[in-house]
């Protein structure tokens, strides 16, 4: 099965929202009780109002914004500490700080205020083509990206972007990830994760399910849903990358991979790519990590 991309998302907007209204609703509505009744069901204003939030940052910039190549205002705001210019055809499904989220009452009433460099940028993506460092532009290369999708291995990387109130609040937070594959299991799953040996493959350790399914007989990592961790970690021994990659026989398994980003802006990335470019991990980090910094402005007053 082929992986779902960001900008898939940005051309679907009022499906992406109608989606993911009905499936918040529908949470609720299993929570229900009789001393707490179920919503009343998404209206299309609901969903109108989810489409705005999740698609209308480009919007939001005041008269004076900076223009992009194409002559459209650049999405402007802080993140990770730094001021920033995005490409509304480059970046989809930015929420900045004060965005109501699901909670359908606030979206209604939701009225953003014009951005600023000062403006907390908390989430966003991209996608990008990791060997040449060509970020995907709707405007310029959408079909060279849409034809590129179907080779084995794809080459194109979706990145996503956590920062301000999302960004992680821990030291060392990419330690417990691992941590808690090699603690938690359950009654009737597989064990934990242990680690593969002592080698290391392309840099990483690897970690896997051993044994055998009592129920099927097959290895654990034969299994559906089946993945394999990889880790890297630094001088000091804390997991500064961490990777998770399905084992199924499918053309696109793939790869989540998260670390943060380089120096103190305080971005955490994750990125999706399939497990066929694992080799090329490091590569694919620093791309990303490059194309995260290249947002940066140095001079922004506002």
């Amino acid at each position: 099965m082929k992986k779902a991309r960001p900008h898939y998302l940005a051309a679907g907007a009022l499906l992406l929202a109608t989606a993911a209204i009905v499936i918040a609703y529908g949470q609720m509505k299993a929570r229900t009780t009789a001393e707490t009744p179920a919503p009343p069901p998404p209206t299309m204003e609901d969903v109108a109002a989810l489409s705005r939030v999740m698609h209308g940052a480009a919007s939001q910039q005041p008269a004076d914004t900076p223009l992009d190549a194409y002559g459209n205002p650049y999405i402007i705001g802080n993140l990770g500490g730094y001021p920033v210019n995005l490409p509304s055809s480059v970046v989809s499904l930015l929420e900045y700080d004060d965005s109501p989220g699901w909670d359908r009452e606030k979206l209604r009433h939701y009225q953003p205020p014009t951005r600023n460099y000062q403006s907390i940028i908390d989430s966003f993506g991209f996608s990008l083509r990791y060997r040449d460092h060509t970020l995907l532009d709707s405007r310029k290369n959408q079909a060279e990206y849409e034809q590129e999708s179907d080779l084995l291995p794809n080459p194109w990387i979706d990145v996503g972007i956590t920062s301000g109130t999302r960004y992680h609040k821990d030291e060392h937070v990419w330690d417990r990830l691992i941590a808690s594959d090699l603690e938690n299991s359950y009654p009737s799953g597989p064990p934990v994760y242990q680690r593969d040996g002592n080698e290391i493959a392309f840099g990483l350790e690897r970690y896997i399910i051993p044994g055998i399914n009592p129920a099927n007989n097959l290895p654990w990592r034969e299994n559906h849903s089946a993945d394999d961790v990889f880790v890297h970690r630094d001088a000091a021994g804390h997991v500064n990358a961490y990777i998770r990659c399905s084992n199924n026989a499918v053309p696109h398994p793939p790869c989540s991979h998260y670390f943060s980003v380089s120096g103190d802006m305080k971005v955490d990335a994750s990125l999706l790519y399939d497990r066929q470019l694992l080799p090329d991990w490091q590569k694919i980090q620093q791309a990303a990590d490059s194309a995260i910094h290249g947002f940066v402005v140095t001079t922004a007053s506002r």
